[in-house]
């Protein structure tokens, strides 16, 4: 099959957990194959806002992949603003998203950007909703709209009062939001949790450049094991009162 491709910024943290979620929903789906799916990114450090993020072996298509998602009945047992969610797919098992507590779930976690009226469950119901009906290798950039609500993820979404002169909910506008990269992101966060950082609003994740299978891809990511890549580190910052947002990466050491 061929290997299915996206483009992405890897300094943008919500395009390469949003590859990392596709890997977990390819994975998910292609569990009964004799060839494990597999992905690597390409990268170039003198081309720093440009990458490749390609999946091989995976089971389904792009399409197929993104619509299996969108169709997918998200569920949560608690009306809190943080319950974990659960998507319920047809043809595979469960994926249960809870990345924005503490291991416990006795608690948020720093990783819980939103606030107000918004809950994890109406987020996710949301940006499935605005999934587009055909993906490409653009998808990151295609799929942008006005939306009310994100999980804070994709720092293009990010504004506050400053940066306009004036709030936008003042003036009545919703910022652009980029649905199929919150998504894919908040499924990829599941599995691929951001390292620590220097200080506690800082993470870090390895961009790997040598074809991984999902838990070993996973492990590298975290730091946890060395594989040839590029390390970035991200600041989380505040938006506008108790909301905030994955500001933008840097590359740090390549190895």
């Amino acid at each position: 099959m061929t290997p299915i491709e996206l483009h992405l910024d890897p300094e943008n943290p919500a395009q390469f957990f949003a590859c990392c979620g596709l890997f977990e929903l390819a994975a998910l789906f292609g569990q009964e194959i004799t060839e494990g799916v597999e992905a690597v990114f390409e990268y170039d450090r003198h081309r720093p806002r440009r990458a490749l993020f390609r999946l091989h072996h995976s089971p389904k298509e792009l399409n197929d992949l993104i619509r299996l998602l969108k169709t997918s009945k998200p569920n949560a047992t608690e009306k809190s603003g943080e319950a974990p969610v659960t998507l319920k797919f047809t043809d595979a098992i469960d994926l249960t998203l809870d990345w924005w507590l503490e291991p416990d779930r006795s608690r948020k976690s720093r990783l819980k950007l939103w606030a107000g009226q918004q809950t994890s469950l109406s987020l996710v119901t949301t940006m499935l909703a605005a999934l587009p009906d055909e993906a490409a290798a653009d998808l990151f950039d295609a799929n942008k709209i006005p939306m009310s609500g994100r999980f804070g993820l994709d720092p293009r979404s990010a504004w506050n009062a400053l940066d306009f002169g004036s709030s936008i909910n003042e003036q009545g506008r919703d910022a652009y939001t980029y649905p199929a990269t919150e998504i894919l992101a908040a499924c990829g966060l599941q599995g691929f949790r951001p390292r620590s950082g220097e200080n506690r609003n800082t993470y870090g994740y390895r961009l790997w450049t040598t074809p991984l299978p999902l838990v070993v891809a996973r492990a590298a990511v975290q730091g946890a094991l060395s594989v040839p890549g590029q390390d970035f580190a991200f600041p989380i910052e505040k938006r506008s009162g108790a909301y905030s947002y994955f500001a933008f990466a840097h590359p740090t050491k390549e190895t």
